[in-house]
């Protein structure tokens, strides 16, 4: 690679710490009257500048720290932590969908903060609402957020931007700023560095999908508020807030990579006809399940879950035991048992059978367990190890839709037996999920976030006497009713009387 020349550009240090890279750009564009960001990306590149698409000022991956930092005169690693990415160990696309998702370039002023000419890289995180150091409420602003990504023209160059805002205006010393106490940056290197302390805690417990549940925008599909709430237990301090008052747990699966799928990838996306029989002789290489082996897997998860939750509920399921094959599209979610239900629900799809048949018939489900497999595509044993992990997982998610079926909003929950299941945890409340499979290929190391299953038994238990003082089913309309009984797909049917949605779910 060509030597390139050394590159000096005029920038004055800021005057505190964790200083956040948007800042510093600015600084930079101002004293060396640049229009664009774009332009201080071409003057640092090495080897010529990165295609269009990666010219972005908030992204610590695409900036040539080191040059940065050599050419305004910043210490090594003093850029790092100016960039959100800085503060965590970075994964790859693949292993967080919501990386690719998030708007990164929003700008929140602490009101105290910017009167001092200060903007603080915690203010990216989605998670802190208030400025750690004055309390008050951290406040948008579109200008500031969209000001690095136009062309500023005129020789001045983004000084011309100083009267877009008041925030501007400050930074570009337009307007006059406050004078920092002496006592702030103090207490600012202090804050940051136990967040810091945290993060790597937090990291160590989570892995890489640490970036994902901290830095990502908060999703409405998933509860991360559970998670702030493990990390707080066992992270301490809680820099994040957390609303979650009962206990908090994680589930990790070490789910296969499938290795071999990945090597060959562009191969398997691929639907030609000759790629498919490359795909057949790829898996013929691998080592193939043992279907014993996998039974009795199974069978002993099952047992598990019996003896540890479902034992204590024994008189919930013998409630169902007892009712008949017909009722059971008919039950309520006030009053069933959801420990019991969800056992069920699981178990019986895993088996290919009934809830009904799994309590009643006296046969083997293993041909029916034989059938399930193939249609899921089980053949490897990576596979069928990965099929067990989220075995267990789907019981703790099912749980707890039954347990707050409330907050789903659905009129009917049905089990439907073409249905895999693998949307569960885009509806279970207290539920989050993290490191989503990529594609329908690769999967990688997840950990599900939950109410500790602990802290529900113990409360299930009385909350189940009272449930057993009622009637078990609802009465639904008789067309209703026969639609539902005479659908060959659907297994059981729960419904929420109290639901003002007409709204049906499939679990």
């Amino acid at each position: 690679m060509k030597p390139s020349n050394p590159v000096h550009l005029i920038f004055l240090r800021p005057p505190l710490k964790y200083t956040s890279s948007w800042l510093i750009f600015l600084h930079v564009m101002k004293w060396n009257h640049t229009r664009a960001f774009h332009e201080i990306r071409e003057l640092l590149e090495v080897g010529g500048s990165e295609p269009e698409e990666f010219d972005r000022w908030w992204d610590g991956a695409q900036v040539p720290h080191s040059r940065v930092e050599d050419a305004c005169g910043l210490l090594r690693n003093e850029l790092k932590y100016s960039f959100l990415d800085g503060w965590f160990p970075l994964p790859g696309y693949w292993e967080c969908e919501t990386l690719q998702m998030r708007p990164r370039p929003r700008i929140r002023h602490c009101p105290q903060c910017i009167k001092m000419g200060y903007h603080s890289v915690v203010f990216y995180f989605e998670h802190i609402t208030h400025c750690p150091w004055h309390h008050e409420a951290l406040e948008d602003c579109q200008q500031c957020s969209d000001v690095l990504s136009k062309q500023w023209p005129g020789k001045e160059g983004i000084a011309a931007a100083s009267e877009r805002c008041k925030h501007l205006g400050i930074i570009l010393d337009v307007l006059s700023s406050d004078e920092a106490p002496k006592d702030f940056q103090i207490e600012v290197i202090a804050w940051c560095d136990g967040l810091k302390d945290w993060i790597r805690r937090g990291s160590r417990l989570v892995g890489q999908d640490i970036y994902e549940v901290v830095a990502a925008e908060p999703s409405k599909l998933q509860d991360k508020e559970v998670v702030f709430k493990f990390l707080a237990d066992r992270g301490s301090p809680g820099y994040f807030a957390s609303k979650v008052e009962a206990p908090a747990s994680m589930l990790k699966f070490p789910l296969s990579k499938l290795a071999w799928e990945i090597r060959f990838y562009h191969i398997l996306s691929s639907p030609s006809e000759e790629c498919i029989r490359c795909y057949d002789a790829i898996r013929e290489t691998q080592p193939h399940a043992d279907f014993e082996d996998s039974v009795s897997t199974i069978k002993s998860i099952r047992r598990y879950i019996y003896r540890r939750y479902i034992r204590l509920h024994r008189k919930c399921l013998a409630r169902l035991v007892r009712t008949a094959s017909g009722n059971w599209y008919a039950f309520n979610l006030d009053t069933i048992c959801p420990c019991v239900m969800a056992y069920l629900i699981v178990f019986s799809r895993r088996w290919g059978v009934s809830p009904w048949d799994m309590l009643h018939i006296k046969i083997s489900h293993l041909h029916s367990y034989g059938i399930s497999s193939a249609r899921r595509g089980e053949t490897l044993q990576c596979e069928s190890e990965l099929g067990m992990y989220r075995l267990i997982g789907n019981f703790y998610k099912m749980w707890s839709i039954l347990r707050h079926f409330r907050e789903i909003d659905c009129r009917t929950l049905v089990l439907n037996y073409r249905h895999d299941g693998s949307l569960l945890s885009f509806v279970a409340p207290m539920i989050y999920e993290t490191a989503r499979r990529y594609r329908d290929y690769i999967y990688w190391d997840a950990i599900l976030f939950m109410e500790d299953p602990e802290f529900a038994l113990a409360g299930s238990i009385p909350d189940c006497v009272s449930r057993r003082r009622y009637p078990l089913q609802v009465t639904l309309d008789r067309w209703y009713y026969s639609a539902l009984k005479n659908n060959q797909n659907i297994l059981c049917a729960l419904h929420n009387v109290g639901s003002n949605s007409n709204r049906r779910l499939d679990l």
